[in-house]
């Protein structure tokens, strides 16, 4: 097979508003698989589920991988739809086509079987885990009533067996004595998953299925099935499963376990594509990779088997790396991902132009983007003052006129850059017989209105000439206002 010819697919169902972060990882392998090949990579739903699935469920998913920057090159909502329809409930006359090409070749039938009927046979063959599979009452059936519902079952051989090869698991050997006939198509027209999924990756072309290990239950049905439509299998490869730290899969217990959550929370995105993509591939011993680093140093033939645990204090770490890294996150997608928190925080209007100069100042600090949000919040808001209570604990009769005198230096000079600033307050201080942390405090006070900051001639810099002297002369009001 040519790289050309790789066509990878992600398929969530669109049955919750965002997109599961296990769901992630496997996009991700998938769209570095593609990138890596030269291939595509595809995004279609299945909604078979039609009680809880929802269009706009849908559109979130697709925002949510656009904004990882997983973007799709063909499938729902995209340019490309060259093999579509690309949600399931738009091609369910091509699912009926197909049940009845399966039915025509002795590959499927009609069962006929009520509820009642089924729940019957279920007590006499159940083993002693409950399971029963289905004695195949309607397999042999001749007579078609045209009165009576149906579901269409697979004919499932019960002697051989069959082997595969998965790219991760290597060689998978099973019986078919272990074999049931599934379901493929419910009376309404609906299809399985096993059955929906096959006809899906056949007429999208998908030359290779990259999914979690709990799909390897399906493997077996799913190659009945393009045996039975006598289509090419596609490479298989499962991957490890991400669980939680008490090694069970990962729900909604776990914490912010979709990507909105991570979203709002002020997760980097190249961050959470760098954590996940160690859930069951590694490159060396590098901890840190840029999405174009990934793409170059991924391969199937370097994923593993084991499973992985969720740990969110690494997770943290990650993010936190990223946020630090100029290289990982530069200032100009800094400042677009820190503009959408602004904005939702209600701080103000400010461009990611305004944003850039504040960055440098906070870059070191901010674990998130929500944090850095925060940070900035005394430095954008010129309405902050200190509370009264803040002014009686750190002014007094000593650093109240120090900072007026302070104030009046800082007025006159000319170049006002962080190195001038620096050597300007030093001589000052010298010449007065005092240290930084004597009008420190006091001066993040008048500035921000909080006795911690950022390093605190970076936050003169950034703030400007004009705005440290309006803040400090109006803090000095408030002061004289106080003891009045």
């Amino acid at each position: 097979m040519t790289t050309s010819n790789v066509r990878v697919r992600i398929a969530p169902s669109n049955t919750g508003s965002d997109v599961h972060i296990g769901n992630v990882r496997t996009a991700l392998f998938n769209y570095l698989f593609a990138r890596k090949n030269k291939g595509s990579f595809i995004f279609r739903i299945e909604n078979s589920d039609t009680a809880r699935s929802k269009d706009e469920y849908a559109d979130s998913i697709a925002a949510s991988l656009n904004w990882l920057g997983l973007v799709p090159d063909e499938g729902y909502k995209c340019a490309n739809q060259d093999h579509g329809p690309y949600m399931q409930t738009h091609k369910l006359d091509r699912y009926k086509q197909v049940a009845d090409q399966l039915i025509e070749s002795g590959h499927a039938y009609r069962c006929y079987c009520t509820a009642d009927e089924l729940a019957a046979q279920k007590e006499v063959n159940k083993n002693s885990k409950g399971f029963a599979k289905y004695p195949g009452t309607c397999r042999d059936r001749k007579d078609q009533p045209n009165d009576k519902p149906y579901v269409v079952r697979f004919k499932a051989p019960t002697d051989g067996e069959i082997i595969f090869e998965d790219k991760v698991f290597g060689k998978m050997v099973v019986p078919n004595k272990e074999n049931y006939d599934f379901v493929i198509m419910r009376g309404n027209g609906i299809p399985l998953y096993n059955f929906g999924c096959v006809v899906d990756d056949i007429d999208q072309r998908i030359s290779h299925v990259i999914r979690g290990r709990d799909h390897l239950v399906n493997s077996i049905p799913q190659i009945l099935l393009y045996g039975a439509l006598e289509a090419p299998i596609p490479v298989m490869a499962h991957l490890p499963m991400m669980l939680n730290q008490r090694g069970e899969k990962l729900s909604k217990r776990d914490g912010a376990v979709t990507i909105r959550e991570y979203r709002e929370n002020g997760y980097s995105p190249n961050a959470i594509l760098n954590y996940l993509a160690k859930f069951g591939w590694g490159f060396k011993d590098k901890e840190l990779f840029s999405l174009d680093e990934l793409i170059e140093n991924f391969s199937l033939e370097a994923c593993g088997r084991n499973d992985g645990r969720f740990d969110p204090v690494k997770f943290a770490s990650i993010n936190y790396a990223h946020l630090k890294s100029e290289e990982l996150t530069s200032t100009e997608v800094y400042a677009k991902h820190l503009k959408t928190i602004v904005d939702s925080q209600n701080i103000g209007e400010f461009s990611t132009g305004h944003l850039t100069p504040f960055i440098p100042v906070i870059r070191s600090r901010a674990k998130t983007f929500v944090e850095a949000s925060a940070f900035l919040e005394p430095m954008l808001n010129n309405d902050m003052k200190p509370t009264a209570e803040l002014i009686e604990k750190t002014f007094n009769e000593i650093n109240t006129p120090h900072v007026q005198d302070l104030n009046t230096m800082l007025s006159a000079l000319d170049n006002w850059n962080e190195v001038e600033l620096r050597n300007s307050i030093q001589v000052w201080l010298a010449e007065r017989a005092l240290s930084l942390k004597d009008i420190g405090g006091a001066l993040r006070v008048a500035l921000l209105g909080q006795s911690n900051s950022p390093e605190l001639f970076q936050v003169l810099e950034v703030l400007g000439k004009e705005k440290v002297s309006a803040r400090i002369t109006k803090c000095l009001i408030s002061i004289k206002q106080h003891h009045t």
